[in-house]
C-alpha cells in the first residue's frame, strides 16, 4: 500500500432481522444540556380527534412534445434534452422585436369578416390578397346581375357568406404562419 493514504479497515456487515427493526434505535451521539426547558407534555390526543392531513395535490406540468424525435418535454424548455433540437417558443419568450413584429402584422378575422360581409371581398383585400378579393367581388358582381335571371337571388347569399368565411379563416391562416416564421 502506499504510505501517504490512510488504510481503510474491514468492512462490518449490518444484519437487520425483524427484532431490529422493533427494538428502539440507539443514539451513541452525546446528549447535550437543553438551553429551553423541555415542555410539560401533554397525554396524547386519540385518533379521532386528531385532524386529517392531506397536501393539496400539485398541479401537473404541461408537457409538449419534441418535433424531432417526439419525447415528452417541459412546455418552458428551449431545446430537446433528449436530441439537442431546439423547440419552437411560445409568443411570450419571444424578443421585443419579434413581438411587435408579430402584433403589427395580425389580423383580426372578426373585422376580416365583417369587412367582408359590407363590401364583398373587403375582408381579403385587408388580410393582403388584393386579387382573391377582387375575385370574390366580380363574383359577388355576377350574382347580382343574374338576379334578373332568378338564380342571382341563390348565388348572391352564397357567395357574400362564402367570402366572410373565406376572410375570416384567411386571417386565421396568416396569423399561424406568422407565429410559426416568428417562433420558429
Amino acid at each position: 500500500m502506499s504510505e501517504g493514504l490512510p488504510s481503510v479497515g474491514g468492512r462490518k456487515r449490518i444484519e437487520i432481522t425483524e427484532d431490529s427493526l422493533d427494538a428502539p434505535i440507539a443514539t451513541t451521539a452525546p446528549s447535550l444540556p437543553s438551553p429551553v426547558p423541555p415542555a410539560p407534555s401533554s397525554p396524547p390526543l386519540p385518533a379521532a380527534t386528531l385532524p386529517k392531513f392531506s397536501p393539496a395535490p400539485l398541479a401537473p406540468r404541461r408537457a409538449s412534445f419534441c418535433r424531432a424525435c417526439g419525447a415528452a418535454i417541459d412546455d418552458r424548455a428551449a431545446m430537446c434534452p433528449h436530441c439537442g433540437v431546439a423547440v419552437a417558443q411560445s409568443p411570450a419568450a419571444l424578443s421585443t422585436h419579434q413581438a411587435v413584429a408579430l402584433t403589427m402584422n395580425q389580423k383580426s378575422p372578426g373585422t376580416a369578416a365583417v369587412l367582408s360581409l359590407l363590401f364583398t371581398g373587403a375582408g381579403q383585400v385587408y388580410c393582403g390578397r388584393a386579387a382573391r378579393g377582387v375575385a370574390f367581388f366580380g363574383a359577388a358582381f355576377l350574382s347580382a346581375l343574374l338576379i334578373l335571371v332568378v338564380i342571382g337571388l341563390i348565388l348572391l347569399p352564397i357567395v357574400w357568406v362564402w367570402a366572410a368565411i373565406d376572410a375570416h379563416s384567411l386571417a386565421q391562416r396568416q396569423n399561424q404562419a406568422l407565429l410559426a416564421s416568428v417562433a420558429g
